[in-house]
């Protein structure tokens, strides 16, 4: 799609849309960036309640007022030593899925317990909605699973193992 043609995207949904957004966008091979516009209509709507709106209408506001929000984005990258190692095999093997060893995050960028959480509180959400992340973390702290990973900062690389 020709992002040229538009002056923002606006993502309608939770967490869960508005990263999708985030990937979508940050993973085009022709690296242009256009406004992202998030209104609330999710579960939890963490992202926009971080910038500080709650509502539809209130996101409404921002938009039409214009007001940008620059952010800092959380690169992640799964068994790779790099996000072009990852694009280039998903260009050479269109089987291969790109997006289980590199995401984009601008909010909840979480590991262990929270991430496993609201990982495994999809499945519940349509039938128990938000209770189904307090589901979940009882029994991701019931199965206690311990891990191992390393950090990699501006400042240096760091191991973490056993948490």
């Amino acid at each position: 799609m020709n992002i040229d043609n538009f002056s923002a995207v606006v993502a309608v949904g939770g967490d869960g849309t508005c990263h999708e957004v985030v990937n979508g966008l940050l993973r085009r091979e022709d690296k242009r960036k256009i406004p992202v516009g998030f209104l609330p209509n999710g579960t939890g709507n963490d992202l926009c309640g971080a910038l500080s709106y709650d509502t539809i209408d209130q996101g409404l506001q921002y938009l039409v007022k214009g007001n940008l929000v620059k952010t800092d984005v959380f690169e992640a990258v799964l068994d790779h030593e790099s996000a072009e190692e990852v694009l280039a095999k998903e260009r050479a093997n269109k089987n291969f899925d790109a997006t289980n060893y590199l995401r984009y995050c601008i909010i909840n960028t979480q590991l262990m317990l929270v991430g496993l959480t609201a990982k495994n509180a999809r499945p519940m959400k349509p039938y128990i909605g938000q209770a189904a992340y307090t589901v979940s973390c009882l029994r991701e702290l019931i199965r206690r699973v311990g891990f191992k990973f390393d950090l990699e900062f501006d400042d240096g690389k760091y191991k973490v193992e056993n948490l």
